[in-house]
């Protein structure tokens, strides 16, 4: 079972990496066009969720982890980005803004749906590095 959560967890971040650097891409810009731009992104994703599921390995505080892996996303971003450093940490912090809420919201509807009413108080107490994996990085947890 560990590992189905495990391949759910890299699959989801992977994919979170994608809808990120294509943020960026369409409010900064791409340095590349074609194929390079297609392999750019693929690589900034790729390296995106190396970096994301390490920060959650490491498992320091979440607002550390959170605040770590919001500049290394920006990092990332200038690889593919047309914009500053401070432009993109600006496009990936909204990123992240937003998707925590949506995150939320959605951890939030289940959890009253399902009945369970511990599910929304945790997961609006809990800031998390990859917002669309936190139910499958927080199940797996509580499994062991």
């Amino acid at each position: 079972m560990n590992t189905v959560f495990m391949l759910a967890e890299i699959l989801t971040t992977f994919i979170e990496g994608i809808l990120l650097f294509s943020t960026v891409e369409l409010l900064c810009g791409s340095k590349w066009t074609g194929k390079k731009r297609a392999i750019t992104k693929i690589l900034c994703a790729l390296l995106y969720t190396f970096v994301i599921l390490l920060l959650n390995r490491i498992e320091l505080f979440s607002i550390l982890t959170l605040s770590i892996g919001i500049i290394v996303s920006a990092i990332i971003s200038l690889l593919f980005g047309n914009k500053d450093f401070w432009y993109q940490l600006l496009v990936v912090s909204l990123f992240v803004l937003v998707m925590v809420i949506i995150d939320s919201v959605t951890n939030i509807i289940f959890g009253v749906a399902s009945g369970n009413a511990k599910l929304p108080t945790q997961i609006v107490s809990t800031v998390a590095v990859s917002y669309t994996h936190l139910r499958a990085h927080e199940t797996r947890h509580d499994l062991v």
